[in-house]
Protein backbone atom coordinates (compact mmCIF):
# COMPACT_ATOMS: atom_id res chain seq x y z
CA UNK A 1 0.00 0.00 0.00
CA UNK A 2 1.36 3.58 -0.82
CA UNK A 3 -0.38 6.54 0.96
CA UNK A 4 0.18 9.02 -0.90
CA UNK A 5 0.77 12.91 -0.10
CA UNK A 6 -1.17 15.70 -2.33
CA UNK A 7 2.51 16.43 -4.07
CA UNK A 8 3.25 12.89 -5.30
CA UNK A 9 -0.64 12.94 -6.92
CA UNK A 10 0.50 16.64 -8.27
CA UNK A 11 3.56 15.40 -9.63
CA UNK A 12 2.11 12.69 -11.60
CA UNK A 13 -0.77 13.89 -13.06
CA UNK A 14 -0.44 17.06 -13.67
CA UNK A 15 3.65 17.72 -13.26
CA UNK A 16 4.49 14.04 -15.43
CA UNK A 17 1.12 14.26 -17.07
CA UNK A 18 1.35 10.55 -16.81
CA UNK A 19 -0.92 9.22 -14.45
CA UNK A 20 -0.06 5.37 -15.71
CA UNK A 21 3.72 5.50 -13.82
CA UNK A 22 1.60 5.75 -10.49
CA UNK A 23 -0.91 3.50 -11.28
CA UNK A 24 1.66 0.70 -12.63
CA UNK A 25 2.03 0.22 -8.61
CA UNK A 26 -1.61 -1.15 -9.41
CA UNK A 27 -0.32 -3.67 -11.74
CA UNK A 28 2.40 -4.88 -9.75
CA UNK A 29 -0.10 -5.15 -6.23
CA UNK A 30 0.21 -2.43 -4.62
CA UNK A 31 -2.65 -0.20 -3.41
CA UNK A 32 -2.56 3.30 -3.85
CA UNK A 33 -4.85 5.28 -1.08
CA UNK A 34 -5.38 8.61 -0.39
CA UNK A 35 -5.91 9.98 3.23
CA UNK A 36 -9.57 12.29 3.10
CA UNK A 37 -7.20 15.23 3.79
CA UNK A 38 -5.24 14.73 1.31
CA UNK A 39 -8.18 14.39 -1.00
CA UNK A 40 -9.77 17.67 0.21
CA UNK A 41 -6.40 18.98 -0.53
CA UNK A 42 -6.35 18.04 -4.17
CA UNK A 43 -9.32 19.65 -4.36
CA UNK A 44 -8.00 23.12 -4.24
CA UNK A 45 -6.09 22.02 -7.34
CA UNK A 46 -9.01 21.83 -9.76
CA UNK A 47 -7.01 20.62 -12.70
CA UNK A 48 -5.27 17.90 -10.64
CA UNK A 49 -8.67 17.04 -8.85
CA UNK A 50 -10.13 16.87 -12.45
CA UNK A 51 -7.60 14.52 -13.28
CA UNK A 52 -7.72 12.12 -10.06
CA UNK A 53 -11.02 12.00 -10.07
CA UNK A 54 -11.86 9.29 -12.94
CA UNK A 55 -9.03 6.94 -11.10
CA UNK A 56 -10.96 7.51 -7.80
CA UNK A 57 -14.59 6.58 -8.86
CA UNK A 58 -13.19 3.57 -10.55
CA UNK A 59 -11.29 2.47 -7.77
CA UNK A 60 -7.30 2.57 -8.78
CA UNK A 61 -6.86 5.10 -5.75
CA UNK A 62 -8.85 4.42 -2.67
CA UNK A 63 -9.98 7.55 -0.17
CA UNK A 64 -8.98 6.86 3.27
CA UNK A 65 -11.07 7.56 6.78
CA UNK A 66 -9.03 6.19 9.18
CA UNK A 67 -7.64 9.16 11.13
CA UNK A 68 -10.16 11.06 14.04
CA UNK A 69 -9.37 14.89 14.27
CA UNK A 70 -7.86 13.83 17.97
CA UNK A 71 -5.34 12.16 16.29
CA UNK A 72 -4.91 15.00 13.28
CA UNK A 73 -5.04 17.57 16.08
CA UNK A 74 -2.38 15.83 18.48
CA UNK A 75 0.05 15.84 15.43
CA UNK A 76 -0.82 19.37 14.27
CA UNK A 77 -0.19 20.63 17.49
CA UNK A 78 3.34 18.85 17.93
CA UNK A 79 4.48 19.15 14.04
CA UNK A 80 2.82 23.13 13.29
CA UNK A 81 5.24 23.06 10.20
CA UNK A 82 3.39 20.39 8.70
CA UNK A 83 0.51 20.50 6.13
CA UNK A 84 -2.59 18.58 6.74
CA UNK A 85 -1.96 16.41 3.97
CA UNK A 86 1.16 15.35 5.41
CA UNK A 87 0.36 15.13 9.04
CA UNK A 88 -2.99 12.94 7.21
CA UNK A 89 -0.35 10.85 6.02
CA UNK A 90 1.89 10.12 9.22
CA UNK A 91 -0.93 9.68 11.60
CA UNK A 92 -2.38 6.96 8.64
CA UNK A 93 0.80 5.37 8.76
CA UNK A 94 1.05 5.46 12.69
CA UNK A 95 -2.74 3.75 12.15
CA UNK A 96 -1.09 1.27 10.31
CA UNK A 97 1.95 0.02 12.03
CA UNK A 98 2.16 -3.27 12.32
CA UNK A 99 -0.87 -4.08 10.33
CA UNK A 100 -0.33 -3.85 6.83
CA UNK A 101 2.79 -3.50 4.30
CA UNK A 102 2.84 -0.17 3.11
CA UNK A 103 4.97 2.94 2.69
CA UNK A 104 4.23 6.99 3.09
CA UNK A 105 4.65 8.87 0.15
CA UNK A 106 6.15 11.99 1.56
CA UNK A 107 8.26 14.44 -0.65
CA UNK A 108 8.59 17.37 1.80
CA UNK A 109 12.17 17.15 3.83
CA UNK A 110 10.33 18.01 6.93
CA UNK A 111 7.46 15.79 6.81
CA UNK A 112 10.10 13.08 5.79
CA UNK A 113 12.02 13.58 8.99
CA UNK A 114 9.01 13.48 11.27
CA UNK A 115 7.59 10.00 9.52
CA UNK A 116 11.21 8.65 10.02
CA UNK A 117 11.46 9.68 13.74
CA UNK A 118 8.46 7.40 14.15
CA UNK A 119 9.61 4.70 12.25
CA UNK A 120 7.37 4.59 9.66
CA UNK A 121 8.82 3.61 5.90
CA UNK A 122 8.85 6.77 3.65
CA UNK A 123 9.10 6.94 0.39
CA UNK A 124 9.13 10.10 -2.33
CA UNK A 125 7.98 10.64 -5.76
CA UNK A 126 11.62 9.81 -7.14
CA UNK A 127 11.90 6.65 -4.73
CA UNK A 128 8.41 5.40 -6.41
CA UNK A 129 9.76 6.55 -10.01
CA UNK A 130 13.34 4.77 -9.16
CA UNK A 131 11.34 1.29 -7.77
CA UNK A 132 9.58 1.07 -10.78
CA UNK A 133 13.07 1.02 -12.67
CA UNK A 134 14.46 -1.81 -10.49
CA UNK A 135 11.02 -3.59 -10.55
CA UNK A 136 11.55 -3.55 -14.63
CA UNK A 137 8.32 -1.74 -15.39
CA UNK A 138 10.13 1.92 -16.16
CA UNK A 139 13.37 2.37 -17.84
CA UNK A 140 15.80 4.77 -17.29
CA UNK A 141 16.03 6.95 -19.73
CA UNK A 142 12.09 8.18 -19.25
CA UNK A 143 12.77 8.10 -15.36
CA UNK A 144 15.09 10.60 -15.91
CA UNK A 145 13.07 12.37 -18.27
CA UNK A 146 10.61 12.52 -15.30
CA UNK A 147 13.47 14.19 -12.76
CA UNK A 148 13.92 16.94 -15.85
CA UNK A 149 10.28 17.30 -16.03
CA UNK A 150 9.86 17.64 -12.39
CA UNK A 151 12.86 20.18 -12.09
CA UNK A 152 11.31 22.50 -15.08
CA UNK A 153 8.24 22.73 -13.42
CA UNK A 154 9.72 23.50 -9.61
CA UNK A 155 9.30 20.50 -8.03
CA UNK A 156 12.20 20.47 -5.62
CA UNK A 157 14.46 17.66 -5.71
CA UNK A 158 17.17 16.93 -3.49
CA UNK A 159 20.74 17.81 -4.66
CA UNK A 160 21.62 14.07 -4.27
CA UNK A 161 19.06 13.18 -6.88
CA UNK A 162 20.90 12.88 -9.87
CA UNK A 163 20.26 10.98 -13.47
CA UNK A 164 20.76 7.37 -13.66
Amino acid sequence: MKVLDTSSVIAFYDELADPALLLAWTSIGHELCLPRQVFNEIGNCDRTHKLVNPDIANGKIRILDLIDGLTLSALSKRYPYLGQGEISVIATGIHLMGSARYFCVLDDRKARDVAMKLNLPVVGTVGLLDKLVDKGHLDVSRRNECLRQLRSCGFRLGQEIRDR
